[in-house]
């Protein structure tokens, strides 16, 4: 009885720490903000990118809810006009590359280059087996962004989020280190450092 309640203990500890680390404790205060409105989209936006010269935020859009009973739902990338109050998103992109769940995104807007746009992409292959790549979207005339190439790297864990340094150039932040939805779990439950 002494081991099963130490275990007990531990495991509890294990539990609080990590509910502590991702701020389950953590108290929030409301606050109205004024001039903001809800804007309905497709899915859930995972991450923006504001292009604060022609106030157009680009979208990384995926319907996440419907995509755990459908796994190869795929996404887009959306713009929003900014300076247009009521504005609807539009499609970013003339097309998206076969299996694209967008994650992270980044512009890299500096004249006189083309403007891109590096996307995180979590695929998932008809297995359902997670494929981790960062797709490049060069801007062409009519104004949407054409896909250009995959970039696929063994570095790659479990990408987030990345920020463009340079028109062929990025940073990546993996939010784990771990390959695979185990070893996964047991990183963030033991707060590991991978």
């Amino acid at each position: 009885l002494v081991a099963l309640g130490a275990v007990l203990a531990v495991g509890a500890l294990a539990v609080l720490q990590y509910l502590s680390a991702r701020g389950a404790f953590t108290k929030v205060e409301t606050r109205a903000i004024a001039g903001c409105t809800a804007q309905l989209l497709p899915g859930s936006a995972e991450d923006f990118a504001i292009d604060a010269a022609s106030g157009v935020a680009y979208l990384s859009v995926l319907d996440r809810r419907a995509a755990r009973a459908e796994p190869l739902r795929t996404g887009t990338i959306l713009r929003l006009d900014l300076h247009q109050p009521g504005s609807q998103p539009l499609p970013a992109t003339a097309g998206d590359p076969p299996g694209f769940r967008p994650q992270g995104l980044s512009l890299w807007s500096h004249p006189p280059d083309p403007r891109r746009l590096f996307v995180v992409n979590r695929s998932l292959d008809p297995e359902g087996a997670e494929q981790q790549s960062v797709e490049v979207f060069e801007e062409q005339p009519d104004g949407l962004f054409h896909h250009e190439k995959t970039v696929r790297d063994a570095l790659f864990a479990h990408p987030n989020d990345l920020a463009a340094v340079g028109p062929d150039q990025f940073y990546l932040s993996n939010d784990s280190g771990a390959h695979y939805a185990l070893t996964r779990a047991f990183e963030a439950l033991f707060q590991l450092a991978w």
